[in-house]
């Protein structure tokens, strides 16, 4: 859980929750996209809402380390976006485009100078949870995949930050015609999060 006390939350507090709600949402895509197989998930409880969580060790282990660097990011405010490619698995065209874009919230000044931010943790939570809902609601709209699919993890990072281990990869646009949703957003008052999808227009 976020390091916060009842009312207020920190820097870290506010990267911790973000961190946790791309873990719901990544999963939540995986899981309905079909990407990987329906048995590797496990619906889990999360603010009152069902989500269905990977239990494949492997999945874990790469969005355990991941997620933490983007938490690291976030806390420096380094982190501008993520994006979840959706891609067919033969041909790497890209399908969708899930973008979460974490921007400065009303509060940042004050999280980033290391004071506490008041918050009404309810209020946030419910917007995390709606969000959700939405992200699974809107797929069931989107146009059918019926080719096989994997998907890759962009980072969108202010400038001059390298890391070890990690390669610079091609920003898999979308070739042709396009649509994209808007998805509502939520927010920790030291950050915003919105996130929108933008898919292959059906032919």
């Amino acid at each position: 859980m976020a390091t916060a006390t009842k009312g207020t939350i920190t820097l870290q507090g506010s990267a911790q929750m973000i961190s946790e709600f791309l873990d719901f949402g990544i999963n939540s895509i995986l899981f309905q996209r079909n990407i990987y197989p329906e048995n590797v998930f496990m619906p889990k409880k999360h603010y009152g809402l069902t989500v269905y969580m990977s239990e494949d060790e492997e999945l874990r282990k790469y969005l355990d380390t991941v997620l933490a660097q983007a938490r690291s990011w976030i806390e420096k405010g380094q982190l501008l976006q993520l994006v979840l490619v959706v891609l067919h698995a033969d041909t790497e065209e890209t399908l969708e485009r899930w973008a979460f874009d974490i921007e400065k919230g009303e509060k940042f000044e004050e999280g980033t100078s290391g004071k506490k931010v008041e918050l009404d943790h309810k209020q946030m939570q419910e917007g995390m949870k709606a969000v959700v809902k939405q992200i699974v609601s809107t797929i069931t709209f989107l146009p059918l995949i019926e080719a096989p699919v994997m998907f890759d993890l962009l980072f969108y990072t202010t400038p001059g930050i390298e890391v070890e281990n990690w390669d610079p990869t091609k920003p898999h646009m979308i070739k042709g015609a396009s649509d994209s949703v808007k998805i509502r957003s939520w927010t920790s008052k030291i950050h915003t999060i919105n996130t929108a999808v933008t898919y292959k227009a059906e032919s």
